[in-house]
């Protein structure tokens, strides 16, 4: 029903397009994820820690679609992304233990509405992503105290990770113009995670992702 939904909004934006010298833009980067959450995870007397993990990202771009007066860009990648939660929380007679290395996949779906040219060759999009979770490695275990419940977190038996993310998206980019077709694009790119990441042992946590990437350009139209 979600993907449904997402499609149709996509086609209505599409149809109130306007497109001409289209660019295509192949991206490749690597990123620092860090997870944050902005109260107490499991809603208990919790002390969350969170260790940065690496990753990379790889896809296309296209640009200067113009809905009315603003030049629209789209954007189609998969994203890499590792981190390291830690979760404990007690109570007068009870307690818990919570712990995970995880590795995610995404095919993220970008929409940037906002285009801020700052000097010639250098501007700052602001947009949105949506993420559908592909695959992930996740490793760790929950366990409670003292009833002595342990589960396993491998996202195998117990599905841990939400299937898809929304946050909010930032990019600074210079263009460097090779020849009349061909430009290079280095980029700095900010994510924003709103949705929760997981369903249940790590509540209210969110991504942060910093992108550092190059892209390539091609006139299409």
């Amino acid at each position: 029903m979600k993907k449904k939904i997402i499609f149709s909004i996509a086609l209505l934006i599409l149809s109130g397009a306007k497109l001409y010298s289209q660019r295509i833009e192949v991206y490749s980067g690597v990123l620092k994820n860090r997870f944050y959450s902005i109260y107490d995870l499991n809603h208990t007397q919790s002390f969350p820690k969170f260790k940065e993990g690496s990753g990379y990202s790889f896809g296309v771009n296209i640009d200067n679609i113009y809905l009315d007066s603003f030049n629209v860009k789209f954007s189609a990648k998969i994203t890499n992304y590792k981190g390291h939660i830690i979760n404990r929380g007690t109570a007068k007679t009870a307690g818990f233990d919570a712990e995970a290395e995880i590795n995610k996949n995404l095919f993220e779906l970008g929409f940037y509405p906002f285009n801020i040219k700052i000097v010639k060759n250098l501007n700052i999009r602001l947009g949105c992503e949506m993420g559908f979770y592909i695959f992930d490695k996740t490793v760790g275990f929950y366990e409670e105290w003292p009833n002595g419940k342990f589960e396993l977190i491998n996202d195998v038996e117990i599905k841990e990770n939400r299937n898809i993310n929304f946050g909010l998206s930032g990019c600074i980019a210079y263009e460097i113009k090779i020849d009349k077709k061909l430009t290079i694009k280095p980029q700095y790119l900010y994510y924003l995670g709103v949705s929760e990441e997981f369903k249940e042992y790590f509540l209210g946590v969110n991504s942060i992702r910093q992108h550092i990437g190059i892209g390539i350009i091609y006139p299409i139209k």
